[in-house]
C-alpha cells in the first residue's frame, strides 16, 4: 500500500523514518557509508596516481560499471535504449584511448 505524505509534527511526513525496521535502516547504512563514502573516497585518492585523461575515462564508465555488476548479481537486463547508450559510452571510451596511443606513436617517430 503506498505511504503518503501526511503532515506530521513540525511539517514533516508522518509515514517517513519512525517506521522504518532493522534491515532497512542496514540498507541505508551499507548503501551510504560502503557503496557511496567508501568508494568515492578510495576513487579520488586513486586519482592522483593517474592521468586526468584516464580519470575521465573511469568516471564515463561508472553507469557501465553499475549495469554490469546488476546483471551479475541481481540478472538485470537493459532495455535497448540503456544498451545502446552503454554502448555509445564504450565507443567514446575506445576512440579516445586509440586517438591518444596513435598521438603518443607519431610523437616517438
Amino acid at each position: 500500500r503506498p505511504v503518503h505524505a501526511r503532515p506530521g509534527r513540525q511539517g514533516r511526513p508522518a509515514a517517513a523514518i519512525g517506521h522504518l525496521n532493522r534491515p532497512v535502516w542496514i540498507a541505508i547504512a551499507v548503501t551510504g557509508l560502503l557503496a557511496t563514502a567508501l568508494a568515492f573516497s578510495i576513487q579520488a585518492w586513486a586519482q592522483q596516481y593517474t592521468t586526468v585523461n584516464r580519470a575521465a575515462v573511469i568516471y564515463a564508465l561508472e553507469p557501465v560499471f553499475a549495469w554490469v555488476t546488476s546483471f551479475i548479481v541481481l540478472g538485470e537486463i537493459l532495455s535497448f535504449r540503456a544498451t545502446l547508450g552503454a554502448v555509445l559510452i564504450l565507443f567514446g571510451i575506445l576512440i579516445v584511448e586509440l586517438k591518444r596511443s596513435s598521438d603518443q606513436l607519431h610523437q616517438i617517430s
